[in-house]
């Protein structure tokens, strides 16, 4: 079994932590996309755990959440580990924001990226629990519900009516990876995975 870290918005953390999220799609690179060339192999092969290909694991493999943080020591001293972490997600019901825009003061909180969170402050670990490759668009409408995107975390800008779990995980794909990235309809990775207690 290995551990290795995996990066998740503030949206999509919260979708973890009240259980509506447990599959994350990710470009498919590498080694991995040239072997999915037209004369090449199978998904199915590629994404075999025997070959090795998928850098996030596969099943019985571990992943820990690097999400937006801050410690209790900012910014006056370092971070060491008798600090405090506070989480972006938590803030989300905040009525001041989750960044304390909305506050008498505007923008108060000052967070740190996912990118810069340490193991030990990470608090959620997840089990992969199944790795399959596909095209982005082949997503059903129940693996888009697998993927938060009907935990009402987050709305669609412009919508007057209520999205669908396709319209919303169409959205969420594209705030992450720019706006012709699902037209696009690459390869991904889906990572099945659930949390671990402790």
């Amino acid at each position: 079994m290995k551990e290795r870290p995996i990066l998740f918005s503030t949206p999509m953390v919260l979708a973890i932590l009240d259980g509506s999220k447990t599959q994350t799609r990710r470009l498919v690179s590498g080694f991995a996309l040239e072997l999915l060339q037209p004369d090449g192999f199978t998904p199915e092969y590629v994404a075999m755990p025997e070959n090795r290909n998928c850098r996030y694991g596969y099943a019985g493999d571990r992943l820990y959440v690097r999400e937006t943080w801050q410690h209790s020591n900012y910014p006056l001293g370092p971070l060491d580990k008798d600090c405090v972490i506070f989480y972006r997600a938590d803030y989300f019901d905040d009525p001041h924001g989750m960044d304390g825009e909305k506050s008498p003061e505007g923008k108060y909180r000052d967070w740190k990226p996912s990118i810069h969170m340490p193991r030990w402050a990470s608090r959620t670990l997840l089990e992969i629990t199944g790795v399959r490759i596909e095209r982005l668009q082949d997503i059903s409408e129940a693996d888009c519900i697998a993927e938060g995107s009907a935990g009402g975390h987050g709305s669609i800008p412009g919508y007057n009516y209520s999205a669908t779990p396709s319209e919303h995980y169409r959205h969420i794909w594209e705030t992450i990876n720019g706006p012709d990235s699902w037209d696009a309809n690459p390869w991904v990775w889906v990572v099945e995975f659930k949390v671990v207690k402790p």
